[in-house]
């Protein structure tokens, strides 16, 4: 069978198919991914084959749209995870259509060249990233089934779900410039990468798959082989945030709120962070870069921004959380994490280094944190494994 995966160019969205595309060529599949240039030798260095469709976008332009920049500073209410379409609160509805006019001018950017490239490879099977709505216009066209994996917590299926209430003429202009209706937005299947406590409740039919956390390749130091003399603290601030959201909280301030606690501190990929001190005690190591799957593991808790990759990541390892959502959809992820008892949130507005330790202080406290961890770990480890979902998909693929 051919299998092709698609995302837009970011690292992310990429990172959480890779376990799912190495199954299927593990079981002697043929899979390309597809999309934009920037993204290429990431795909390559995962050992995939990659085909180059569009152009790259340019976020931080999008980001800096009148369309964005009404709403796109906020972060969705907690609630609407739950709340059903028909009784969203206009404001939230506008924060939604925000998301969804974003969507739409990156699946602008790579349409029309992965829909000849269907045409031309003609795949037997598309899977795609949630918000690569090119994908499924390729897939009505040329007649591919068609799979979207989630990568958290499902926001944009509750915006599916949601398509009538917000009426959004963005994603409904998307598709009549390609001879479609919104109808069509919506794939056959989706692949849940979470567990039932952290899933979003919609009207998507659900494929559920273990989370098998991905990271570039990486040396393993031999400071972290020692044993532990203090508990080790992770803090990551993630691609997406350090990309669109420079001028938020982030790990120089934590670093203050941590200062004075026996704790080791670890920053993967701090080296690369605007505003990291000069002079750091020896307790706090900042790094060109580490595997979180290889630190995880040794971690007693990860501080961070709140991204989907991160928490599933974290929570499949039984690490407790302490998040600082910053992005539109951050806070749902981090809510719906915090509600299992596994971790914390802070609102991205407490920014005072007073009330910064009292959290992290608060957080570090509470042990009950590691058993709800522990749980969420176990209910990961209990979905099926990419190579099942294979299976899965492959039975369904051949009844379409």
């Amino acid at each position: 069978m051919r299998v092709l995966f698609t995302t837009f160019a970011w690292p992310s969205h990429f990172y959480g198919m890779v376990p799912l595309a190495w199954a299927f060529q593990s079981a002697g599949h043929e899979v390309v991914v597809a999309s934009q240039p920037q993204l290429t030798e990431t795909i390559t260095g995962a050992g995939l084959h990659a085909a180059v469709v569009g152009h790259d976008p340019d976020m931080r332009a999008m980001m800096h749209q009148p369309q964005y920049q009404q709403v796109g500073d906020t972060l969705l209410d907690e609630a609407v995870g739950t709340l059903p379409p028909e009784v969203l609160p206009e404001a939230e509805k506008a924060k939604w259509l925000t998301m969804l006019w974003h969507t739409c001018q990156v699946a602008e950017t790579m349409t029309d060249d992965l829909v000849d490239f269907v045409g031309d490879w003609r795949p037997d099977l598309i899977v795609r990233d949630p918000s690569t709505f090119g994908a499924s216009v390729a897939a009505r066209k040329h007649g591919v089934p068609e799979a979207r994996v989630t990568l958290c917590p499902d926001v944009m299926g509750k915006a599916y779900d949601a398509r009538a209430a917000l009426g959004s003429p963005d994603l409904a202009g998307f598709f009549e410039r390609h001879g479609l209706t919104v109808e069509d937005s919506c794939a056959r299947w989706t692949i849940d990468q979470c567990p039932p406590a952290l899933r979003l409740p919609t009207a998507t039919e659900r494929i559920p798959m273990r989370h098998v956390p991905y990271a570039t390749g990486g040396t393993v130091p031999d400071w972290l082989l020692a044993p532990k003399s203090r508990p080790r603290i992770c803090l990551t601030w993630g691609f997406t945030t350090e990309l669109l959201r420079s001028e938020a909280i982030g790990v120089p301030q934590l670093l203050g709120a941590l200062e004075g606690l026996d704790c080791e501190v670890v920053i993967p990929g701090g080296r690369r962070l605007p505003g990291m001190p000069a002079d750091l005690p020896g307790t706090v190591r900042v790094l060109d870069y580490l595997p979180l799957t290889m630190l995880l593991p040794t971690c007693d808790a990860l501080l961070h921004h709140g991204g989907g990759g991160s928490m599933l990541m974290a929570a499949a390892q039984g690490v407790p959380q302490l998040m600082f959502p910053q992005i539109i959809d951050q806070a749902v992820y981090a809510h719906q994490l915090a509600r299992t008892g596994a971790g914390q949130v802070v609102d991205r507005s407490d920014t005072d280094p007073a009330a910064l330790r009292r959290h992290v202080r608060r957080f570090l406290e509470t042990s009950s944190h590691r058993g709800a961890a522990l749980r969420l770990q176990a209910e990961i480890a209990a979905q099926p494994a990419p190579a099942a979902v294979v299976d899965t998909l492959g039975r369904l693929v051949d009844r379409t």
